[in-house]
């Protein structure tokens, strides 16, 4: 469900920015549920926000929507019809622990705790109650190490699928998937690597362009760029970008920046920033299918394997940034191209048994 929020001035009668505003809907056993996204748009005269809602109580007749201020003006209440109404779906499940064998490995779901997300400080975040499971990944009943932690998925009765479904729903199906680290020797596949580079003082691009296949899947190992603001246009490395670009105010350290421009009547160009304090190798490369993931790794001269971590902000314009942080003392590397394999589980589970609410 999309909420969208526009705000008048009650004095001067015209349309201000909207976008200091929590929405959360509040179902019948009072739990809240939060935005998954917003998107803003707007100006002089008009300004919107979208918010998206990927959990709501979309089996109550009657929605109940709170629209709070974040500088703690009198929220906003609202009682407004459910344009779809859910009959929820009968679900049973088991107490735990549970266990499901994948391979030689173990995914467990340990118990269920309640927790409550937010802080007062998260003036912007719905504070949610819901039900944390813990996961495990073992090995003849001992923790492997070299996979990353879970991501999870909770999904109720009338079809949400969240963190944060409440604490009151009785039954809930948990789905799980582990990826291998990237430095996972034995998990993760090698694809290519490239030639030996050198970290120190690197002040210019260290083109590779090394093609590579994954199934059939095509990716290019562009190369190592040094620190800096990197532009790209249909995932073309852009030498002298006819736009400027940089890091975001206030914003996260790495990150996407964009622009955009409207050539001809039927033609719009974007450009495709990306920022970061430290060097970066840069992958050309589709989606894998089956939730299967590109990775970088690095090995140093002594044979080392050290992780290119993934942008948080993710890919943008078909091009993914792995940026590289390593200790002063690791002078040269050979990075590395590799496919990360997940392992997926599926638990449905009696929460008034196994999480105990």
């Amino acid at each position: 469900m999309v909420v969208w929020v526009n705000a008048t001035d009650p004095v001067t009668g015209k349309q201000v920015d909207c976008q200091g505003v929590r929405p959360e809907f509040q179902d019948k056993h009072d739990d809240l549920f939060g935005e998954e996204t917003s998107s803003w748009f707007g100006g002089n005269d008009f300004w919107r926000v979208g918010h998206v809602f990927n959990a709501f109580p979309r089996s109550e007749p009657q929605l109940t929507l709170q629209i709070i201020p974040w500088h703690k003006q009198p929220p906003s209440v609202l009682t407004i019809p459910n344009p779809n109404v859910i009959t929820p779906k009968s679900r049973s499940g088991r107490g735990l622990p549970q266990v499901q064998r994948v391979g030689d490995l173990e995914i467990r779901l340990a118990n269920l705790t309640m927790r409550t997300n937010g802080s007062p400080e998260n003036y912007w975040e719905t504070s949610c109650r819901f039900l944390d499971p813990k996961w495990e990944l073992r090995k003849d009943g001992t923790n492997v190490a070299g996979w990353d932690d879970a991501e999870w998925m909770a999904e109720d009765d009338a079809g949400n699928r969240s963190h944060f479904l409440g604490v009151h729903q009785p039954a809930l199906r948990f789905s799980a998937m582990f990826y291998p680290s990237s430095t996972n020797r034995d998990a993760a596949l090698l694809i290519t690597n490239s030639p030996p580079a050198s970290l120190l003082n690197l002040q210019s691009i260290i083109w590779w362009s090394i093609a590579a296949r994954a199934g059939t899947n095509e990716a290019v190992l562009l190369g190592l760029f040094p620190s800096g603001t990197h532009v790209f246009s249909e995932g073309i490395y852009q030498t002298n970008p006819p736009v400027t670009m940089g890091p975001v105010q206030g914003g996260a350290r790495s990150g996407w920046v964009s622009q955009s421009q409207r050539l001809t009547p039927f033609r719009v160009k974007h450009w495709h920033g990306h920022y970061t304090p430290s060097p970066v190798i840069y992958l050309r490369a589709p989606w894998l299918p089956n939730d299967e993931r590109w990775g970088v790794r690095l090995r140093d001269e002594k044979g080392g394997l050290w992780l290119a971590k993934t942008e948080p902000q993710k890919g943008a314009d078909g091009i993914s940034p792995f940026l590289v942080d390593l200790p002063p003392e690791v002078e040269t590397v050979v990075a590395e191209l590799v496919v990360l394999r997940p392992l997926h589980a599926v638990f449905d589970v009696a929460t008034a048994r196994g999480g105990k609410p």
